[in-house]
């Protein structure tokens, strides 16, 4: 008998839902920090008998990130300093809206390859009757940050943070590899974590104690889909999750977008598109 998954015995639990919480203004940077751990522990159950070898089986949870906003808009202290938008989830700040999140290579396929996030199936001992089972945990908290002063190179003049948005929507997926190295998506779902404040300064520059930080209430939240059944087959980013090839890695894709933002200025203080 061979080491074998048993139907629909896979559980998928949330055990902690995620937040957002109001930014922070620090000396030079605006921090756009969560409010709270999503967490999740998944399990699932392992027929087998004596003599199998469960070495090169592996429970765990594999994470893409399929959507993001992510934009900044300066304006100068009166309106001929002039205005900047940063856009950085757009190319080439940002190449694609699908990436493979991971903490280690984006190869590691997993989201983590630590015990408590890729999991062996445990060696025993083996009891006729009594599948083995196995567990892994996933546990994230995403969090950006603006600078809060950027040189209009127009007007050669400080623009300040006046609004930023940020979203980020993720899809989480519990899955086993087996010892040829293929993957069975057995549960998943969807995330998202969204952030909207303006700021308004009550002096220049501004700081922590002269700015109000002014939520935009429609732009802000966190949301966790249900748990849903066996493999995920949505189009817009399906082929990321088990792809050793050609697969970009988020924390390489932000690093990119934080050096690298798409940048328009102008003269006055401007009303930019935010959708480019």
């Amino acid at each position: 008998m061979a080491v074998t998954i048993v139907p629909r015995s896979a559980v998928l639990h949330i055990t902690n839902r995620p937040g957002v919480a109001a930014p922070t203004i620090g000396t030079s940077n605006v921090t756009f920090p969560g409010g709270g751990w999503i967490r999740a522990r998944g399990s699932v159950k392992f027929d087998l008998a004596p003599g199998d070898v469960t070495s090169n089986w592996f429970i765990g949870f594999i994470q893409a990130q399929w959507i993001e906003t992510n934009w900044g808009y300066y304006r100068g202290q009166s309106n001929n300093d002039g205005s900047a938008f940063y856009q950085r989830a757009r190319p080439p700040a940002r190449p694609a809206q699908g990436c493979r999140d991971t903490l280690g290579p984006v190869t590691d396929v997993f989201y983590g390859t630590q015990p408590r996030f890729r999991a062996p199936i445990p060696v025993g001992p083996y009891m006729p009757g009594h599948p083995i089972v196995a567990s892994a945990t996933h546990e994230d908290q995403p969090s950006d940050v603006f600078p809060m002063t950027v040189t209009n190179n127009l007007t050669h003049q400080p623009n300040y943070l006046a609004e930023a948005e940020l979203e980020f929507h993720f899809c989480t997926v519990l899955v086993v590899q087996d010892p040829k190295g293929h993957f069975h998506q057995l549960k998943h779902f969807y995330w998202n974590v969204h952030w909207q404040y303006r700021f308004n300064p009550r002096g220049f520059p501004p700081t922590a104690a002269n700015t109000t930080i002014v939520p935009v209430a429609a732009g802000i939240g966190a949301h966790v889909s249900s748990v849903f059944e066996g493999q995920v087959i949505d189009r817009r980013f399906s082929n990321l999750l088990t792809s050793r090839h050609e697969v970009l890695s988020c924390n390489n894709m932000a690093a990119n977008e934080e050096n690298n933002p798409v940048v328009r200025m102008a003269r006055t203080w401007a009303e930019f598109d935010v959708r480019h």
